[in-house]
């Protein structure tokens, strides 16, 4: 079953201001660098609290490919603050509790929450790559998003 309607190439806004954990401030990222947008199911859970933590562990990885990374959850701000301070995420954690950031992108589950999906938009804002897992127990490729963002040098 597919859920994703998001293109490769549209033009696409970045989310606007919502946050759970850091500062993100969307209108930097024009012209400047390319966004990993990382959408997960829920915080504390088992997959997602490996997944996430990833990106935080591979950080210079994505600096030196002029990528920042956005993990965005359905979950309340409160909690995905808790859990990224447990598990040590330094990215950003954006909290889509109304889940309106999920479906603008096509990637939300019929059963309420995100999909497990990376959206990469490069510098000049568009959609660059989009992939939605087909397992939601199972984590995107590093090696397969860190090719992505090779070919955007």
């Amino acid at each position: 079953m597919r859920w994703s309607s998001v293109r490769v190439s549209g033009p696409r806004p970045l989310p606007p201001r919502r946050r759970g954990t850091g500062r993100s401030p969307f209108q930097d990222y024009a012209g400047k660098k390319n966004v990993m947008l990382a959408f997960f199911p829920f915080v504390f859970s088992p997959v997602c609290s490996e997944q996430i933590p990833a990106y935080s562990e591979n950080a210079q990885r994505f600096a030196d490919l002029d990528t920042d990374v956005l993990a965005i959850s359905v979950d309340s701000p409160w909690s995905q603050g808790a859990w990224a301070e447990q598990y040590g995420i330094r990215a950003p954690v954006l909290s889509d509790f109304i889940k309106k950031i999920a479906g603008d992108y096509g990637v939300m589950h019929e059963m309420g929450m995100s999909q497990r999906a990376i959206v990469i938009i490069d510098k000049n804002g568009r959609v660059a790559y989009a992939h939605v897992q087909e397992n939601i127990r199972t984590i995107p490729s590093l090696d397969d998003i860190f090719a992505e963002l090779e070919k955007l040098k």
